[in-house]
């Protein structure tokens, strides 16, 4: 029963399985709902049938429906031996989607985490995150999909046209370069198929959960990975920021770095849906991209990279944005926004490769997916990619409706003692400012502006002057002019002003002041308003 209960978890908001590894989306399959169902009516389990009968009519509304009234039978010579029609009470209704499914749901068995912030197919928005743990995984590190505007926009390639024994399987559709990840010296690989390279949830918000919880504003995960190959420790800081009814968007943040240095360069691969890909500095500024032959084979790199072609690429410290574009057939064309910051010795590509074979056999897809290469984007540091990570904004939108954020900054942070520490400003076109703070470690003070936080993540929202949103990720201290979060030991600590007044959450003891007035706070899982 655990198992069926959890086959919802990996669907995206339009009701499609998750396609990582060597699988493709597909619709859920009913068919063990149905046979819980039958399972519970032999056994006399009242509960277990109630549940799975609301559950079997949210996914396959027509089951236990006959046409003209008559049960439909198999002819043949075994309907002798066959399961009679499934009946089911009708007095049970039909669950809802959110019933089934939880805002962050870890399942360590295939080592994959999904969160979400609802599950409207146009506009929720969902980050599927995988590393590669039993059979028909693929060398991938810690790779990344986002879902937007009814699509994976960022997805998986798939297994590719010759399956296992073809050369593009074992070559690209298998590699690192064909996933949203990020790549060591040219060299990230190790066993494909049956893989035993699991990544290590560290902290996340909310707690993995049974299904039906409440979704939140934000939600975020901080995994950690050892990449074998080349020995690098990595770690992808990500989080959903819901910042209205049909608002919000993603971060990024990926730090990497060989155990014993000597790092050459780190390669951060986005491939994404669509027929054109802009790329510019984000105050708009032409970047210069010139043809180049880099991302090739014959830097003693994997044959992964000579699939990918005709490269472009500048030489940029500046923060830079990127748009792909989707052109719709009802001319409702849409858009993925990738906003990154910029450091030295960092060099920016733009580039196709090979179709995205994973969504080839998907229904209703607005282009021929065979046929169009996939867009892509690189981003290579060179040396050492943990104190310069690849820090990075997404957006997803449409010309109906374009996105919300008007300006993406990174701004500096200050902090006594040397870490990887980042900060970013995101500014909404509605007023809202959210600034955000992220350190590798969570003990140090770090300082962006009026805002000071120890925490892996920490998130400080304010619309036209007044304060409306805070989180605290896996941290003890949240500081700014009007709110202060505290805690003893490292919390995840939510806190909202909405309907007039402030709700909170926290996974631990803490203390919230708010203009000046102090309140201590039990550990609390569920939203709670604040007295």
């Amino acid at each position: 029963s655990k198992a069926v209960i959890a086959t919802p978890q990996y669907l995206f908001p339009n009701r499609m399985i998750c396609g990582f590894g060597d699988t493709h989306p597909g619709y859920l399959n009913t068919n063990p709902i149905s046979r819980m169902i039958r399972n519970a009516q032999h056994n006399g389990k009242k509960k277990q049938k109630e549940y799975f009968t609301a559950m079997l009519k949210c996914f396959d509304p027509d089951a236990g429906k006959t046409k003209d009234n008559k049960k439909s039978v198999p002819v043949s010579i075994s309907s002798f031996f066959d399961e009679k029609p499934l009946e089911l009470n009708p007095n049970i209704e039909a669950g809802k989607i959110k019933q089934y499914v939880s805002p962050l749901f870890y399942a360590p068995n295939v080592s994959w985490l999904v969160q979400r912030n609802g599950m409207n197919p146009r506009n929720s928005l969902m980050i599927s995150l995988n590393a590669s743990e039993g059979n028909h995984m693929h060398a991938n590190g810690i790779s990344m999909e986002l879902y937007g505007k009814g699509y994976v926009l960022a997805p998986d390639a798939g297994i590719g046209l010759y399956s296992y024994s073809g050369l593009d399987y074992q070559e690209y559709y298998s590699q690192f370069p064909s996933h949203n990840t990020v790549c060591v010296d040219g060299i990230s690989s190790y066993p494909v198929m049956k893989s035993n390279h699991s990544f290590n949830l560290k902290s996340s918000f909310p707690v993995s959960s049974e299904p039906g919880k409440a979704f939140t504003s934000v939600t975020y995960s901080d995994v950690s990975f050892r990449e074998p190959e080349s020995r690098a420790d990595q770690t992808r800081m990500m989080s959903i920021v819901t910042t209205g009814p049909e608002t919000g968007y993603y971060v990024d943040i990926f730090r990497s770095r060989k155990e014993r240095g000597g790092d050459k360069m780190h390669d951060y691969f986005y491939h994404n849906l669509g027929q054109t890909l802009t790329l510019t500095g984000t105050d708009g500024t032409d970047l210069n991209l010139q043809p180049t032959e880099e991302l090739a084979f014959a830097g003693a790199h994997l044959y992964a990279y000579s699939y990918i072609y005709d490269k472009k690429s500048a030489t940029t410290d500046k923060d830079i944005k990127a748009t792909f574009t989707i052109a719709m057939p009802d001319k409702d064309d849409i858009s993925m926004n990738l906003w990154m910051k910029g450091e030295t010795d960092r060099e920016v590509f733009t580039a196709l490769s090979p179709m995205t074979e994973g969504l080839s056999r998907t229904p209703g897809m607005p282009y021929n997916i065979k046929e169009q290469p996939t867009l892509t984007f690189v981003a290579r540091q060179k040396g050492e990619a943990w104190n310069r990570p690849f820090v990075a904004i997404y957006e997803p939108s449409s010309v109906k409706e374009p996105g919300c954020i008007a300006e993406v900054s990174f701004p500096e942070v200050k902090s006594k003692t040397e870490n990887s520490a980042t900060s970013i400003c995101v500014v909404q076109k509605d007023g809202r400012i959210d600034y955000i703070l992220s350190s590798d470690n969570p003990t140090d003070i770090c300082t962006s502006g009026k805002m000071s936080a120890q925490a892996t993540y920490a998130l400080w929202g304010n619309k036209k002057g007044n304060d409306c949103a805070f989180f605290l990720g896996h941290g003890t201290l949240l500081s700014t002019p009007n709110v202060v979060i505290k805690a003893e030991t490292p919390a995840e600590v939510l806190l909202e002003f909405k309907k007039g007044a402030w709700y909170y959450t926290a996974s631990a003891d803490c203390a919230i002041s708010i203009k000046k007035k102090t309140y201590k706070l039990k550990v609390n899982t569920e939203e709670k308003i604040l007295k």
